[in-house]
């Protein structure tokens, strides 16, 4: 069988004049089987007529195992890329719940309250937070971070006790947020 279908392909070349390409697999007694890229090709007489036909064989059984394997690796990739993928959904529902239990159980709390990350990033305020520092309000949303938060209250002037200057004021702010000491009280225009 392999033997005719290599006739039929020299008949083929004969025939059209152009080249062809195939690659073939060849099972063997012993189980394993080589894969070759054959090329055929015509032949051409000085009158330009077709006088035989040329072959080049090449194996490439290690490179088609090289690619299956590869293949392989990347479908297992692709498998443990959805795998960690789902888990990181299921991962942002939760969050997004916990968040939700959070700003319901600080939504009722009567003072103004504010949670910074490990960064000092804003986590969460409450509204009575906004309320009392309405200057700032459209600054107090998650991921701005604390110095950027004081630094538009001072801009802003929501303190009317920074009589140290903004300089002064801002380190002592930065120390005492960083380092709390006890309770720190703020005079703001609105009382």
């Amino acid at each position: 069988e392999h033997a005719a279908k290599i006739s039929a392909w020299d008949d083929q070349v004969l025939q059209s004049g152009e080249v062809m390409e195939r690659e073939i697999e060849t099972p063997f007694n012993d189980g394993h089987t080589q894969t070759t890229f054959l090329q055929k090709f015509p032949i051409v007489g000085a009158d330009g007529e077709v006088i035989g036909i040329g072959s080049i064989a090449t194996d490439i059984t290690e490179r088609k195992f090289a690619e299956r394997e590869l293949q392989k690796a990347r479908d297992d990739l692709e498998v443990r890329v959805q795998e960690r993928t789902k888990d990181l959904q299921n991962e942002v529902v939760e969050r997004q719940h916990t968040q939700e239990l959070l700003s319901t159980a600080i939504g009722g709390i009567s003072e103004g309250i504010a949670i910074y990350d490990s960064e000092d990033r804003l986590v969460i305020c409450n509204q009575k937070l906004k309320e009392i520092y309405p200057k700032i309000a459209d600054v107090l949303v998650p991921g701005v971070t604390y110095e950027s938060i004081l630094k538009a209250a001072i801009e802003r002037r929501q303190y009317v006790n920074a009589t140290t200057g903004p300089e002064k004021f801002f380190e002592d702010r930065m120390q005492n947020h960083k380092n709390p000491d006890g309770r720190v009280i703020h005079t703001t225009p609105e009382g």
